[in-house]
């Protein structure tokens, strides 16, 4: 369980006070990345188990079993990639009331009615879950009727922030807001 969350070893985990109940009810992933191979197969060196049916694959589908009945996920970055863009897809018209967006809706005269395009532009971990999305936003002009109003890029943040170990995350949240007026055409 050490490795799964990131710790060097049991006595790291033991020794770490965020590692508690109420911590662990507060993570929602438990992100893995390629390393997590590495570190299984570590474990079972160092295990010394005369057993040939022993290896890596057998820990990790033991993990998989334990997380089936808890309520966080393990997950890849590529999985938890699509779910931040799945949760800005379910909220997106919620960036119109980030102060991110407002200099850019302020200035443009148009009332924004649509997010549209949305894709992942890339996603790392670097002390947290970070993905960042690209959006158009579009609508019509606020003082003339049937006329098209400016268009703008979104740039959003998505992420989880770490809250037990190195990898046990928090629920998906947005970050940062970034809208740009689009130029006239």
């Amino acid at each position: 369980m050490a490795a799964l969350f990131g710790y060097e070893s049991f006595e790291a985990l033991l020794n770490d006070k965020r590692f508690n109940n109420e911590a662990l009810g507060k993570v929602k992933y438990v992100y893995y990345d390629d390393e997590l191979a590495k570190r299984l197969e570590q474990i079972v060196l160092d295990e010394n188990s005369d057993n040939e049916d022993f290896s890596a694959d057998v820990v990790f589908n033991h993990f998989e079993m334990l997380f089936d009945g808890v309520p966080f996920k393990l997950i890849t970055g590529d999985s938890l990639a699509e779910e931040c863009k799945d949760e800005f897809e379910n909220n997106s018209y919620d960036i119109f009331d980030d102060n991110g967006t407002s200099g850019a809706i302020a200035e443009s005269d148009t009332i924004f009615e649509f997010v549209e395009d949305i894709k992942l532009e890339h996603f790392d971990f670097d002390n947290g879950f970070h993905a960042e999305l690209s959006a158009n936003a579009s609508g019509h002009h606020y003082k003339e009727e049937g006329v098209d109003g400016r268009t703008m890029t979104i740039s959003v943040i998505m992420q989880c922030e770490v809250l037990v170990g190195k990898f046990g995350l928090s629920s998906i949240e947005q970050g940062e807001v970034n809208g740009t007026l689009d130029e006239y055409d």
